[in-house]
């Protein structure tokens, strides 16, 4: 199992073959390299400032860093391959550190050339649980909303190169 990261932790010990980089430039596979990849609560914060999680210098904003991600990560993908994509869903909100998606800045995602929507599973954070869900439930909730402790809102993409 290989696993990409715009800083490399080497403290913690484990089985996935570990590399650094920015998915936006990313230069450490070859093409067309894997048949399945997970960006699990990863592509929402590519672009933004993740000073949160660590020191970083010289920061600014790239608003479509999510569609040069996904390009690049679309270049290593096998024909036929697939990615699985989470984000935190409902109303469009940018909090600096992450953007919540709605509908609309969802679909400039699963609309990249050379992609296939397979499947989309919308869910709700509520009741101390999640549920599914869909759009129209969906449209107003943001980040920590229901007393969720992150995301109260999540889209899951099941995506395919093509």
């Amino acid at each position: 199992m290989n696993g990409v990261d715009y800083v490399l932790d080497e403290s913690k010990p484990s089985q996935i073959i570990k590399k650094q980089a920015d998915l936006r430039t990313m230069d450490c596979y070859l093409d067309n390299y894997f048949d399945l990849i997970l960006a699990i609560s990863v592509i929402e914060h590519v672009g933004y400032d993740n000073s949160v999680y660590f020191e970083e210098g010289g920061f600014s904003k790239d608003f479509d860093g999510d569609l040069k991600a996904m390009s690049n990560l679309m270049k290593v993908l096998k024909s036929g391959g697939r990615i699985v994509v989470t984000v935190p869903y409902g109303r469009k909100v940018d909090y600096g550190w992450f953007v919540h998606y709605d509908k609309c800045h969802l679909d400039r995602l699963v609309e990249l050339d050379g992609l296939k929507l397979l499947k989309k599973d919308l869910f709700i954070y509520k009741d101390g649980g999640w549920s599914d869900s869909c759009d129209e439930d969906l449209v107003d909730v943001c980040y920590k909303d229901n007393d969720a402790p992150a995301a109260s809102g999540l889209a899951c993409l099941l995506l395919q190169k093509i």
